[in-house]
């Protein structure tokens, strides 16, 4: 079973958060399990809830990137298959998945597999990503 986990901008220090979700008072909060950090390494104050900005929210993927970096909904990844096809998408759920956009769909389900089948001729290829930043840091990635 795959760790159902989320992060989130905290509305105080600015900094991401990890852990479980919570809907309280109006308000967004995320619980960070004993061993979660903040992003860039540092302790969190103590293992009280983190209030968060509604808008920074991702659920973790399942997926891990090559260099074994959690990926997150609104993170910005390139993807590159093992038949040479790279292109660079953010992160999305929609529809029940999460989702890639490229210049062919606006939602191609985010996987570390592929299935090229021509009617003719049927084949899995795998899929590499690169996590580059995320769609609240870095937008400027996505243009």
């Amino acid at each position: 079973m795959r760790k159902i986990q989320f992060r989130g901008k905290s509305l105080y220090s600015g900094k991401w958060a990890y852990g479980d979700l919570f809907h309280t008072d109006g308000k967004i909060a995320i619980c960070p399990d004993d061993d979660i950090k903040w992003m860039d390494g540092s302790e969190l104050e103590s293992n009280k809830w983190c209030w968060i900005a509604p808008d920074s929210i991702g659920q973790f993927s399942g997926l891990l990137d090559k260099n074994q970096k959690p990926i997150y909904e609104g993170d910005i990844v390139r993807c590159q298959d093992s038949m040479g096809y790279s292109f660079v998408s953010p992160i999305e759920f929609r529809e029940g998945k999460f989702c890639m956009k490229t210049k062919y769909s606006n939602c191609i389900t985010f996987s570390n597999k592929g299935r090229y089948n021509d009617g003719k001729c049927s084949f899995e290829y795998n899929i590499e990503h690169e996590v580059l930043g995320n769609v609240h840091d870095n937008p400027e990635l996505l243009q």
